[in-house]
């Protein structure tokens, strides 16, 4: 009933110049009212059942703002750690990234000799030195220290896919690997990449990283 109610006050809503000042107001309220109720009764109680549990994780005060464009059909959320009229202000707009569409009928390549195994380490300024089994985890502790967020924002992309994501891909799925807080680092690429990643990495933010590659040493050799 208030759906239909409020239908008819949309329709009405258009025709408001050939109302009075009064009648707008009335009109207008009732929108309101109804636009409120719809809300309390419809959508508080879904978010309720299915936010609540995850936001209850979180141990700092956010906000987050809902965007609806009833012309294009879409809605966003708005995130900002606060509670302050500044921080509603400045809520940055949370997004999932796009599906990426990737071509299946890829070629096959044969007779390609397989390289050696190959890994990474990284020299901080201050004498760190971040190195792992995997080049990957080594990538992964980089981004960690510089920040999710900042390596984000460089917009490194591999395979279509970005290198920090918060979608699962249909087809790497395997391939991205979990940072936390829904974040997702790819790493279906090779040894070099990784290295001009880091490269990137620490001369845009100028962190003066240095990154050696090296073969890595297979086990059944450290067996002998």
């Amino acid at each position: 009933m208030a759906k239909s109610k409020l239908e008819s006050l949309y329709k009405a809503a258009e025709g408001l110049k050939d109302l009075d000042l009064k009648s707008k107001t009335v009109v207008l309220e009732e929108i309101v009212e109804l636009e409120e109720a719809l809300i309390k009764e419809d959508i508080l109680p879904i978010l309720q059942e299915r936010i609540d549990p995850v936001l209850r994780q979180i141990k700092r005060p956010l906000v987050l703002v809902v965007d609806y464009d009833p012309e294009l059909q879409t809605t966003k959320l708005r995130l900002s750690h606060g509670s302050d009229a500044q921080s509603i202000s400045e809520a940055k707009v949370i997004e999932t990234d796009p599906e990426v569409e990737h071509r299946t009928n890829e070629i096959k390549k044969k007779g390609i000799k397989k390289a050696p195994m190959t890994n990474v380490r990284v020299k901080y300024p201050d004498g760190t030195v971040l190195e792992n089994v995997y080049a990957w985890h080594t990538l992964r502790d980089v981004i960690l220290r510089t920040g999710i967020q900042r390596v984000r924002d460089l917009d490194i992309v591999i395979c279509g896919v970005k290198l920090i994501s918060n979608r699962v891909d249909k087809k790497y799925a395997k391939q991205q690997k979990d940072l936390g807080d829904g974040w997702l680092m790819m790493t279906n690429c090779s040894t070099e990449t990784i290295r001009k990643q880091i490269m990137h990495i620490s001369n845009s933010y100028g962190l003066g990283l240095k990154v050696e590659v090296f073969e890595r040493v297979k086990k059944s050799d450290l067996a002998k």
